[in-house]
C-alpha cells in the first residue's frame, strides 16, 4: 500500500511498506515507485529525509489464479493489474483439478511472454497444463501414413520460476495407420484388396483426431 503523499510519515509506515526494519538509515538505494507521478527511481544514498518517502510503494504484487478450465492461456503485461515495468511481481497461479490446455498442437496450452527483465514471474502449478493430441495417421492402400505429433504445454519467453506441483505435458502423438495391401487368388481368380487402418489420436487436453481408413487398390487376378 502506497504511503500517503500527505500527513505524517513515521518509521512504521515506511516499515509497513517495505519490510526493511525500523530504522530509515537500511533505506537509502532501495529502490522505489511512487504513483503520482509514474517515477521509477532509488532513493538517495545521502541525506535522506521523510519527505522522499511519501507517495512512493515498494514493487507492485499481483496475484492471479486460475481457478476453472481454460485453453490457449497468454499471461502478459496487458493482463496485469497495476503493472509497472521492472518493478511488479507476479504470482500465477493453477489451482489443483483444473486444466490448461490447446485447441490446436500449433498453439500452446499456456504462454508468458512480454514482462521486463527486472520484474518477477512465478508459476506455481498445482493443476495440469497440456498440450492438444495428434492426429493419428490415414490409412491407405499401401504403407500407412504415421501419426501427427502432440502440442507443446508451455512457452515462456520472460523469465519465470517454476514451481511444479502438478504436471505439465506435452500433448501425445498420434498412432501411425497399419499398410494396406492387396492378396493374390489363384489362376481362376479371387484376388481382394484390403484396407490399411486409420492410427488413433494423441492423447491431450483435446485428443487427436482419429485417422481415416482408405481402401487399397483392386485385386488382381493371375492366369496361367
Amino acid at each position: 500500500m502506497t504511503i500517503p503523499l500527505t500527513g505524517k510519515v513515521t518509521l512504521n509506515d515506511v516499515n509497513n511498506e517495505f519490510a526493511l526494519g525500523r530504522n530509515a538509515g537500511v533505506m537509502r538505494g532501495v529502490p522505489y515507485y511512487k504513483p503520482s507521478t509514474s517515477t521509477l527511481s532509488n532513493f538517495t544514498n545521502n541525506n535522506l529525509n521523510f519527505n522522499q518517502f511519501r507517495g512512493t510503494q515498494n514493487k507492485v504484487t499481483v496475484d492471479i489464479t486460475i481457478s476453472a478450465d481454460t485453453q490457449n492461456y497468454t499471461l502478459n503485461p496487458a493482463g496485469v493489474a497495476g503493472y509497472v515495468a521492472n518493478f511488479t511481481k507476479i504470482n500465477l497461479t493453477i489451482n489443483g483439478g483444473v486444466y490448461v490446455g490447446s485447441n490446436s498442437t500449433g498453439s500452446y496450452a499456456l504462454t508468458i511472454t512480454g514482462f521486463a527483465s527486472g520484474d518477477t514471474v512465478n508459476l506455481i502449478n498445482n493443476g495440469v497444463v497440456i498440450g492438444c493430441g495428434g492426429s493419428g495417421g490415414d490409412g491407405t492402400g499401401g504403407a500407412g501414413n504415421s501419426g501427427n505429433a502432440g502440442g507443446n504445454a508451455l512457452l515462456l519467453q520472460s523469465p519465470v520460476n517454476v514451481t511444479n506441483n502438478g504436471t505439465l505435458a506435452g500433448g501425445g502423438g498420434g498412432g501411425g495407420a497399419s499398410d494396406g495391401g492387396t492378396t493374390y487368388g489363384s489362376c481362376l481368380g479371387g484376388g481382394s484388396s484390403y484396407n490399411g487402418t486409420g492410427g488413433g489420436g494423441g492423447a491431450g487436453y483435446n485428443p487427436g483426431a482419429g485417422a481415416l481408413t482408405i481402401s487399397g487398390g483392386m485385386g488382381l487376378d493371375v492366369y496361367r
